[in-house]
């Protein structure tokens, strides 16, 4: 004890003393008060109302368009902002689910996965639909839309300059499919030729097709909701559930036909 008496009354330790006890102090107001956890991007989207691909979401080099003319699923555009039209069924998507960051060249990191509460109030909430669909079905994809069934999310969705993006209803997910929505003689070639449509349309779902297994906006019975099955097929899952988010919007006919005038622009310089 004598020991000790001496250390704690001796003229270094009333300098150290100090200093150690100011160290603890600045670690544990730092630790408390200053490094606190970061919201997730999901936490931000409730908080701000908003939300957008990175700080680069409306970046892009000056826009061009590639053509993809299929023999079965009609024509598409495939912009160098990061979207894509579906000339056929007048939609443009964003090519990767929610959550990966746009660098104004491709797409970034992973996804996250959300409930169906939380992806349909903050990005759009359909119809109940008990029943499957395909597009061999499918007469006037904006019923939907357009009449008073489909709810607009509280969320704004930033992205290639524009704030119009919301939660495709499943019959909008089932042009993706194309499941069984024509009659072909080859359904080998059929097949292959979806998957490399779909591999061209999402850069990302090559590399991992689970990604794409995306909420729609509409249920599906009783604490259900429909999903697309890695852009395959569709099927009722539990609302509590945890599944991406991919984001399209409606283009107009005059959309449409300037992206048309863009491409011949481009051939004829």
């Amino acid at each position: 004890m004598d020991e000790i008496y001496k250390i704690i009354t001796s003229s270094a330790f009333s300098i150290v003393a100090p200093l150690i006890l100011g160290v603890l102090a600045s670690w544990y107001i730092s630790k408390h008060f200053f490094q606190k956890k970061q919201p997730s991007i999901l936490q931000l989207a409730k908080r701000l109302k908003t939300t957008n691909f990175g700080n680069y979401y409306n970046l892009t080099q000056e826009i061009d368009i590639r053509v993809i003319d299929t023999k079965y699923f009609g024509k598409w555009h495939i912009k160098t902002n990061g979207t894509v039209t579906d000339t056929k069924h007048y939609l443009c998507w964003i090519r990767a689910p929610w959550g990966t960051k746009w660098n104004g060249n491709a797409f970034e990191g992973k996804p996250i996965a959300v409930n169906w509460r939380d992806a349909s109030s903050l990005f759009g909430e359909g119809i109940y639909r008990e029943y499957y669909k395909n597009t061999k079905e499918v007469d006037c994809l904006d019923i939907d839309i357009n009449s008073h069934n489909y709810k607009k999310g509280n969320c704004e969705v930033a992205f290639a300059n524009n704030s119009n993006w919301r939660l495709p209803t499943s019959l909008e997910l089932e042009t993706l499919h194309y499941k069984n929505a024509i009659e072909v003689n080859n359904r080998n070639e059929y097949s292959n030729a979806l998957l490399a449509l779909k591999t061209e349309l999402f850069p990302g779902f090559k590399v991992n097709s689970k990604n794409y297994n995306v909420w729609s906006a509409d249920q599906a019975g009783s604490n259900c909701a429909w999903i697309s099955n890695e852009l395959y097929c569709q099927s009722d899952e539990k609302i509590d559930s945890k599944f991406h988010i991919l984001f399209v919007r409606t283009v107009s006919a005059i959309e449409i036909e300037n992206e048309r005038k863009l491409i011949l622009k481009k051939r004829i310089s």
